[in-house]
């Protein structure tokens, strides 16, 4: 082969391997299966992006620049899979439900300062869960990418951090093509990724609970947060690690604050079943030092910018709604009114939860006027004490609820 026909063939093995990358980023231009260019869309192809929610923190990045919602709702799955953006108590809209599966208290931050970004909130519904603070050893997850998300220091648009950070990937990567296929391959199947922020548990959870059976869905929770406790050093969840985390709490109450963003902080309602494996591990104690903490440093933050405190709700104590019975008689069909497992609560109780926050002039269901409550500095040990009498009364009442979390228990060694 001569030197000009090494060169033709080398120049069309150039051309042909361009042509190839153009064609694959091209493709997943218009399949688009994170739903984060929306080019085109076609029906039967590429509406239903079915993909989008195995990377739900590029996706939701992504939508709140697209829909510049000012008002938000902040939290992890608990509050993704119930809390609904459309309740009539939110009185500034557009509304997001910008929750992300296992959120840690510093993607919460992040997240509040994207979305603050964007436009400028109104009012923020902030979800604090006690394993966002590092009561267990946390894997960040790995679709995470603090590049894409902006602040309002930010002297350019925040577009240009996303696809700074995402062009490359969701266009030419091998996983997105994987992606791509996927959501042309699975078009007529239904999509738990809501376009308000939430995820459908009926379609995400609710076969997969009704083949294990309700129980096994709440053992399989409370070994997963038994497991995590026993994993983590006790000088570390309560020191260093602690005082970086309620950091990241204090900068989103301060920056709500100083910027008159109404925000309203509720701690969710879980199972009394978790309240007993939480005290069994010995961790009930901590749990009550971590509301005292928060509930102080909203106090002292509200003194030092003259405002009144932001409201702190407490729905995680005992009730009607957390101490369902589980159906065991009912066996893998049965199904809880209230709640998905033991951590997780249904949108309907999740509707009692916005209408107890969001007075909206509606009529709220027979005994939900005593549901949660607003802990100050002033009512919370007596709060405290009220739980655990009520707490107490489940245990002496329920001893098959509380053998099964004896059980689980013992699986585990605990460093405390």
């Amino acid at each position: 082969m001569t030197d000009r026909a090494h060169r033709t063939y080398f120049f069309r093995f150039i051309l042909f391997g361009t042509c190839l990358v153009m064609s694959l980023g091209v493709f997943n231009l218009v399949v688009d299966p994170f739903d984060i260019f929306r080019v085109i869309s076609i029906s039967g192809v590429n509406t239903n992006k079915i993909m989008a929610s195995k990377n739900m923190r590029m996706h939701k990045a992504y939508a709140v620049v697209r829909k510049k919602p000012r008002s938000i709702i902040l939290g992890n799955s608990t509050a993704e899979a119930a809390l609904a953006p459309e309740h009539a108590g939110f009185t500034n809209g557009p509304v997001y439900n910008l929750a992300i599966p296992g959120a840690t208290m510093y993607e919460i931050l992040r997240n509040f300062e994207h979305a603050q970004a964007t436009r400028r909130l109104h009012t923020v519904l902030l979800s604090l869960d006690f394993s966002s603070f590092e009561i267990y050893p946390v894997q960040q997850q790995g679709d995470f990418n603090e590049e894409r998300l902006t602040t309002s220091d930010d002297a350019f648009s925040p577009w240009i951090s996303l696809y700074k950070t995402d062009l490359l990937s969701s266009l030419f990567s091998l996983e997105a093509t994987k992606m791509s296929l996927a959501t042309l391959r699975r078009q007529s199947e239904p999509d738990d990724c809501l376009d308000n922020g939430m995820r459908d548990w009926n379609i995400l959870l609710k076969g997969m609970i009704n083949e294990k059976g309700i129980g096994a869905s709440f053992t399989d929770t409370e070994e997963f947060l038994a497991r995590g406790i026993a994993a983590l050093p006790v000088e570390k969840r309560e020191r260093e690690s602690q005082e970086r985390v309620y950091g990241y709490l204090q900068e989103l109450i301060t920056i709500c604050y100083r910027d008159d963003i109404r925000l309203i902080v509720l701690i969710p309602p879980n199972h009394v079943r978790r309240n007993v494996l939480l005290n069994l591990t010995g961790m009930g104690e901590i749990w009550n030092a971590w509301k005292r903490k928060v509930v102080a440093m909203n106090q002292v933050l509200a003194v030092k910018y003259g405002k009144e405190p932001f409201p702190v709700w407490d729905f995680s104590g005992p009730s009607s709604y957390t101490t369902e019975l589980l159906p065991r008689e009912g066996g893998k069909v049965g199904e809880m009114q209230w709640q998905w497992e033991s951590a997780h609560y249904k949108r309907a109780l999740g509707d009692l939860v916005l209408a107890r926050v969001l007075p909206a002039g509606h009529a709220l269901p027979e005994g939900a006027a005593d549901f949660g409550e607003v802990l100050t500095s002033a009512n919370i040990e007596a709060v405290f004490r009220k739980q655990a009498v009520a707490l107490q009364k489940y245990i002496e009442s329920h001893p098959q609820d509380v053998a099964e979390l004896e059980q689980i228990r013992k699986r585990y060694r605990y460093q405390h």
